[in-house]
């Protein structure tokens, strides 16, 4: 072959390989619909059809399931001796519960998912918007709590739990999954709102990689810390249980919670941005493995979603 016909030929697998792998991008974000109006559905998929190795997973599912759903109704329902102490402690409960609500309202649809109430576009979401936010006052109590971080955007005092406590970073078949499973079955370990409102299907949060980007493009804080209180109100608000950490935190009981996004290790500049926007996090952990296996893994899986693709029609926005 001459040259010209060698450089046309490696252009078109180039090509093909960008198609391919553009197909792949779009499977994995557009695979699933969710409603965020019903976030707390943990319907689990039949267990028709799987083998027995499938079965003991399914039934761990469920058992964990139901553990977790009693642990949400009590931490939801405002009832103990704690909350009948006081009339202020009882207001603080109720301001907790309303708080909470008003956090899970403003969670927007799980990225490149397809959902039925995406009101509010990018740009709006990731604006500050004292009028619209939602705010946490523990007032007199103050000293009751032992895990709130404080910042203040202007003259708003921000006050959030400090959660997540660590976060994985990855990486990418390198046994992040196996660790979030591992992590799971402890009962005071709190998964993060991606995990609960895909019914478990989605684990990774993936905000300072691809959130970040629409907080800085439509950033309208002039002062650098006023920003950085702004985004890590709105990562603990959006990505984490408030009411659960909270109400463990009032109670004196230790409840913790993770971010699990594998494509954190290749960004070199998110440990920074964790440091400036959530202070409190002192803990990283990267998960490795023989570089090999791992690439072959992550070969297997990308050769299964694009088989996926092929097989499976799909509706995009």
């Amino acid at each position: 072959m001459r040259g010209w016909q060698v450089e046309i030929y490696l252009g078109s697998c180039l090509f093909i390989l960008l198609l391919l792998r553009t197909a792949l991008h779009a499977n994995r974000l557009f695979r699933h619909e969710f409603d965020a109006r019903q976030p707390w559905d943990y319907s689990i998929p039949s267990s028709t059809g799987r083998d027995k190795e499938e079965e003991v997973d399914y039934a761990k599912a469920l058992t964990r399931k139901r553990i977790r759903q009693i642990q949400f109704d009590e931490l939801m329902t405002p009832d103990g001796d704690l909350y009948n102490t006081t009339t202020g402690m009882k207001r603080l409960i109720d301001h907790i519960n309303d708080y909470s609500r008003c956090t899970h309202r403003a969670i927007p649809p799980l990225r490149g998912r397809k959902t039925k109430n995406a009101s509010r576009t990018v740009r709006e979401t990731a604006q500050w918007k004292p009028d619209e936010a939602c705010m946490f006052d523990p007032g007199d109590h103050a000293e009751r709590f032992s895990n709130l971080y404080t910042c203040s955007i202007g003259d708003v005092k921000i006050t959030i739990p400090k959660v997540p406590s660590f976060v994985i970073i990855g990486a990418q078949k390198g046994g992040t999954t196996s660790m979030f499973n591992y992590l799971m079955e402890h009962p005071n370990v709190r998964p993060s709102m991606n995990s609960f409102l895909s019914n478990g299907m989605r684990h990774e949060v993936h905000f300072f990689d691809f959130e970040w980007r629409a907080l800085e493009q439509y950033n309208s804080l002039q002062n650098k810390s006023d920003f950085y209180c702004h985004v890590a109100k709105r990562y603990v608000e959006i990505n984490f249980d408030v009411n659960a950490m909270l109400k463990a935190d009032l109670y004196g009981r230790t409840l913790v919670s993770f971010d699990k996004t594998p494509r954190y290790i290749l960004r070199p500049n998110i440990p920074a941005k964790l440091k400036k926007t959530c202070p409190w996090i002192t803990k990283l952990i990267a998960v490795l493995r023989n570089p090999v296996d791992r690439a072959f893994s992550e070969f297997n899986m990308d050769s299964q979603r694009m088989i996926s693709v092929e097989e499976t029609p799909h509706s995009f926005d």
